[in-house]
């Protein structure tokens, strides 16, 4: 039986409470930084919940970790996989799903009211009037299909890129146009898990060779250096 951290169970707390206020908005997020155990945050709400559940994840890998983390914390029963990668395409009241296999099988998911999706990032904003049909258009248009359920995403990445006339930007997930999530309604600051005791310190050493920035070239976007800039330096 998994004990949450303060922190976590917090984020239990306010995801429980934020999917089930039938007048609230539609889509929450809640920031987390990268090994505060935000498989443990699911885990909880869907137990504290009790009621049908949809858990998005982008990668199989991500799903059985969120899988067996349920398990952990105490839930007796066997959750579903429903994921073509996994081998599995089963329906139960707390199901971990990848959005490709889903979205092509909508009339067995038309019970779920309550989403989460972690790795929020990768929802694209733009729906299904996007130019790409993959992974991110693909959960907007299965929200949008599934009859606008509740929705609660976590991330460690809360931006976006955004490009325009004017360049490149970073835009927050509830701040970006045609926007899934509405609120921010939890987050957890990296100093936070330092001084908890949660986080290693990081401790940083100079490469043998060292990086040149003015040899280094930008990518298309003009956000980073290119991949083969990398290589080649």
């Amino acid at each position: 039986m998994v004990v949450p951290r303060p922190y976590q169970k917090e984020g239990i707390d306010i995801g429980y409470d934020f999917l089930t206020d039938k007048g609230g908005k539609r889509g929450g997020l809640q920031v987390h930084p990268t090994g505060s155990g935000k498989s443990l945050i699911i885990a909880g709400v869907a137990m504290k919940l009790n009621e049908p559940l949809l858990v998005f994840q982008p990668s199989v890998e991500i799903l059985w970790q969120n899988y067996h983390k349920l398990r952990a914390f105490g839930y007796g029963h066997a959750p579903a996989v429903f994921s073509a990668k996994a081998g599995l395409k089963q329906i139960a009241p707390i199901t971990f799903a990848t959005i490709g296999s889903a979205i092509n099988n909508m009339d067995l998911f038309k019970q779920f009211r309550y989403v989460i999706i972690d790795e929020a990032h990768m929802v694209n904003s733009e729906g299904i009037n996007g130019d790409n049909h993959d992974d991110m258009s693909m959960y907007s248009e299965f929200i949008s299909r599934l009859n606008k359920p509740k929705v609660m995403g976590l991330t460690a990445t809360p931006y976006r890129l955004a490009s325009n006339s004017m360049g490149s930007e970073m835009r927050f997930l509830t701040r970006t146009r045609d926007k899934m999530f509405d609120d921010l309604i939890y987050y957890v600051q990296r100093k936070q898990l330092y001084e908890q005791g949660f986080l290693a310190k990081m401790n940083y050493y100079p490469m043998p060779n060292g990086i040149e920035p003015s040899k280094m070239k930008y990518n298309s976007s003009g956000s980073d250096y290119s991949v083969d800039s990398y290589r080649t330096h």
